[in-house]
């Protein structure tokens, strides 16, 4: 698709759970470009025409988040995703956003990791373009899933940021930690919006860069 990843923080290692900030169907792209893992969706996904197909034969966990009993199959499914030494990847916010604000992350999957002792880390993602709003890449309230592929594709240059962390989470309870790494990846998502400000206040229209400014590195997946 052409989009240009900049990842940033130490990859998370095998057997990791891994959450982040959900902004639409491009988060799912940018973090299986960088890394073997497995993906939790919603049991809607399943039945997508042509993408639910192509989850579930990527091995994509599904969960019908209103029912406790499935949210109790799935987290067993986690724990032993995790012992195979399998990367585990979800967007605790249960839905996507427009990613002005990281909303409350669900606590439930957690345990998990709590229980099997495995490493939680945080990865948080923003899109930015010299040729459209932030929000361009954004998919979420009652926005249809094609009106969003079709307003991606007409961009022609993407950037995602993807920073990786690893806050210190050992013996904090499932509830405070949802709420430690919500903070985290809050305060990192801010940091990657104002890094891109600045990175697009260099620039001229469209992206070129004005006179006496560099390109800066680039990192490619």
């Amino acid at each position: 698709m052409g989009i240009d990843v900049r990842v940033a923080g130490p990859l998370p290692p095998p057997g990791a759970l891994i959450v982040a900030n959900h902004l639409g169907f491009l988060d799912i792209i940018v973090l299986a470009s960088v890394m073997d893992t497995v993906f939790l969706a919603k049991s809607e996904v399943a039945a997508w025409p042509g993408i639910g197909r192509l989850t579930a034969r990527a091995g994509t966990l599904f969960i019908r988040r209103s029912d406790f009993r499935d949210v109790r199959r799935v987290k067993a499914r986690i724990e032993a995703t995790l012992r195979e030494q399998r990367r585990v990847t979800y967007f605790p916010e249960g839905t996507s956003t427009d990613g002005r604000s990281v909303l409350p992350f669900r606590s439930g999957l957690l345990q998990a990791a709590i229980d099997g002792a495995q490493p939680v880390h945080t990865a948080s993602l923003y899109f930015s373009s010299a040729d459209a709003a932030d929000t361009t890449f954004c998919w979420w309230g009652d926005q249809q899933l094609w009106g969003a592929l079709y307003r991606v594709c007409g961009v022609r240059r993407i950037t995602a940021r993807l920073h990786f962390e690893e806050p210190d989470w050992r013996g904090v309870p499932r509830k405070p930690l949802a709420r430690a790494l919500r903070e985290v990846v809050a305060r990192r998502v801010t940091g990657l919006r104002e890094e891109c400000a600045a990175s697009l206040s260099r620039t001229g229209p469209r992206g070129r860069r004005t006179a006496g400014q560099t390109e800066p590195p680039q990192a490619h997946a």
